[in-house]
């Protein structure tokens, strides 16, 4: 008995072993249609066919014919039918209408399939969207109402006209929604006559207004827009009618909108205020600044923002009204009127605000710079030059942000005379207008401008004007003057040379260190030892020590020497101690040998260590030189860097050479636990 139960459980597991693999292969559509929310693979497989079939019509309606099946599943569930209508949503055609269509009668998948049928471009899609509403109730045909609305089902016109006065608030509204999205002639006359005008009727007319003006009837949908100007209309609705009207271009637009400025609303009071940047009457500008002054602030602010955007030169004087306010808001945004309107009358009050608040000056310099167009350019221009002291000192920075090139020659006027602070002013914001071509003018301004301070904050703009130019043409110009100039403006422009940086302005610096005058000699080496920034000066600094009698050039050509193999940081160890080395038998006083030697300590080569000791028999630097060659002899950690000692037979001898030399017992003790 025992034997035989054992082969029925046999025989039962064989077959369940055959049934497995075809429920595991069952059909995803099916499955999908199975669904109990839990086990998604068969809906990712669902999705994948719908995918891979794309835009491609055939391969659609191969996954349509799939998913039509999938509807009659047996054991289908509710939240499956949902999954399938979710696909026919992006896949079905006319085919699928009439079986999704039967879904409508059940509320566990009325929804999910009347946004299938909603989403289906057929028509009779809309026809059975249309049947279903017609016997529905509740809010099964408040759903189906929307889904007709969403399509703007013409069509459905008659069907929704009774709804416009349901006795349910939520069908009639829907019905109300549904014939202004239809938008058409026929609609209008349902929402125009229903019995209750009220916001949602309201509501559905602007809809209906603006979908007639899409669509090219402009009249009609004027004849709309203008019964929602009516008094008594929800305050929404009379907004939405006067941005209609301006957009449809109406004759009455700019009347209204002028009324709507003193509305008792205020989102009425806005939107008519925001039409000045959407009317193109030319009377727009004259008719909005009339009534500004007796609007509320809101309105007021509002016109002033419309007017920004509309950028137009006829709001300059709306702008100078708005300017007189103490409002800080209501100013800022009349200077973004005034700075889009760009008129000349607007220069001066700005100006004005300016000197009388200098917590106002950026603002005011901001909006002028961004003035509208070259209008206001001569206005600013007749303030520099004929102003005040105090208004051409301000007039300047807005020149010259905008870059009026008109103005060159006033500005460079201005830096030959004796008007220091105005001056400065001007020097700060020449380059903006300058450019290469101007270079020739500059320097003969430079060499004019009576203030040593102008001149040297002038040098420093004149270079960034001539990086802008071909860098030979600059170094020309530079030269050519340095030639024939008196010795105090030679000495400026000799200054200038280092900025320049090419071969020919190395040669004019070299030159220079020669000059007769020993005022430009002076100035020479010290731009060459100073501002000169890469190593090409070593040599001409080493021949000057060599051939110079002065004392004083010779000290600043050895430390400019010593500071061009500082700057390189191209240079390896090595080199950097062949330099030096150049440099070292010239080196005469106590300073520049521990200059020499601070470089050594960077150059961790053998090189380094003898140079170091061979400098331990200078008493005057023995301490100095001692402990570099410890440091160099022992490993140091550097930041996060870990940099190895330098061995060898030279620091061997360098380190004994130290011990020998040391008096102090601490030099002594450190050398000696390094060999």
């Amino acid at each position: 008995m025992k034997t035989t139960a054992l082969r029925s459980l046999g025989m039962l597991l064989a077959m369940l072993a055959v049934m497995l693999p075809a429920r595991a292969q069952d059909d995803p559509f099916a499955a999908a249609a199975r669904f109990d929310g839990q086990k998604r693979a068969c809906l990712l497989a669902v999705r994948d066919q719908v995918n891979a079939a794309g835009t491609d019509r055939a391969k659609l309606a191969e996954v349509e014919a799939k998913l039509i099946a999938a509807l009659s599943t047996a054991e289908a569930t509710p939240e499956g039918l949902q999954e399938i209508c979710r696909f026919l949503w992006i896949a079905g055609g006319e085919a699928c209408v009439l079986p999704v269509a039967k879904l409508l009668a059940d509320p566990k998948t009325a929804d999910m399939a009347r946004y299938t049928l909603q989403a289906n471009p057929s028509a009779i899609a809309g026809k059975a969207l249309r049947d279903a509403a017609a016997s529905a109730s509740g809010a099964a045909k408040v759903g189906l109402v929307n889904s007709i609305g969403q399509r703007a089902d013409a069509a459905a016109t008659a069907l929704l006209t009774p709804l416009a006065d349901d006795a349910n608030a939520d069908l009639r509204s829907a019905a109300l929604w549904a014939l202004g999205r239809i938008g058409t002639t026929e609609a209008a006359k349902v929402l125009t006559s229903a019995r209750t005008q009220d916001l949602a009727n309201a509501q559905a007319r602007a809809l209906c207004a603006e979908r007639l003006a899409a669509a090219g009837k402009t009249a009609d949908a004027e004849k709309l827009y203008l019964a929602l100007t009516a008094a008594g209309t929800p305050s929404a609705a009379k907004a939405a009618a006067l941005r209609g009207l301006a957009l449809v271009k109406s004759t009455k637009a700019l009347d209204l909108a002028i009324a709507g400025l003193k509305d008792e609303n205020l989102h009425v009071r806005q939107v008519a205020a925001k039409l000045a940047s959407l009317l193109a009457d030319k009377t727009t500008a004259q008719r909005y600044r009339e009534a500004y002054p007796s609007l509320s602030a809101d309105a007021q602010f509002a016109v002033l923002g419309a007017f920004a955007d509309r950028g137009d030169p006829a709001a300059g004087p709306l702008a100078l009204d708005a300017l007189k306010t103490t409002d800080p808001a209501m100013r800022a945004v009349a200077m973004v009127v005034a700075s889009a309107a760009g008129t000349p009358e607007l220069v001066e009050p700005l100006v004005a605000i300016a000197l009388a608040d200098a917590g106002q000056a950026r603002a005011v310099r901001d909006t002028l710079a961004r003035f509208k167009g070259t209008a206001a350019d001569p206005a600013m221009l007749a303030l520099l030059t004929k102003g005040t002291p105090e208004q051409s000192a301000f007039i300047v920075a807005p020149i010259c942000d905008r870059g009026i090139r008109s103005a060159l020659p006033a500005l460079l006027e201005i830096l030959r005379g004796k008007d220091v602070k105005l001056a400065k002013a001007v020097v700060a914001g020449l380059p903006r207008v300058c450019q290469p071509g101007d270079l020739a003018a500059l320097l003969q301004t430079l060499l004019a401008a009576p203030d040593k301070g102008v001149r040297d904050s002038l040098t420093t703009q004149i270079l960034t004007v001539a990086r802008r130019a071909e860098p030979a043409a600059a170094t020309k110009a530079v030269t050519d003057l340095l030639a024939k100039a008196p010795t105090e403006q030679r000495v400026t422009l000799v200054g200038m040379l280092p900025g320049l940086g090419t071969d020919a302005a190395l040669a004019a610096l070299v030159a220079a260190t020669k000059d007769a005058d020993a005022e430009v000699r002076a100035a020479a080496v010290d731009a060459l030892a100073g501002e000169w920034d890469d190593a090409r000066a070593l040599a001409p600094l080493l021949e000057l020590v060599k051939t110079s009698t002065d004392a004083d050039l010779v000290a600043t050509a050895l430390d400019g020497a010593v500071s061009k193999v500082a700057a390189d940081d191209r240079l390896s160890g090595d080199d950097r101690v062949k330099l030096l080395a150049q440099i070292l038998p010239l080196a005469k006083e106590a300073g520049t040998k521990r200059a020499i030697i601070t470089q050594l300590r960077g150059c961790r080569v053998a090189a380094a260590v003898e140079m170091a000791a061979g400098l331990l028999d200078d008493a005057k630097v023995f301490t100095e030189a001692a402990g570099c060659v410890i440091y160099l002899a022992a490993e140091q950690k550097v930041g996060n860097r870990q940099l190895a000692a330098v061995k060898g037979p030279s620091t061997t001898a360098a380190l004994r050479k130290v011990i020998d030399l040391a008096k102090d017992e601490g030099l002594k003790a450190q050398a000696g636990k390094l060999l």
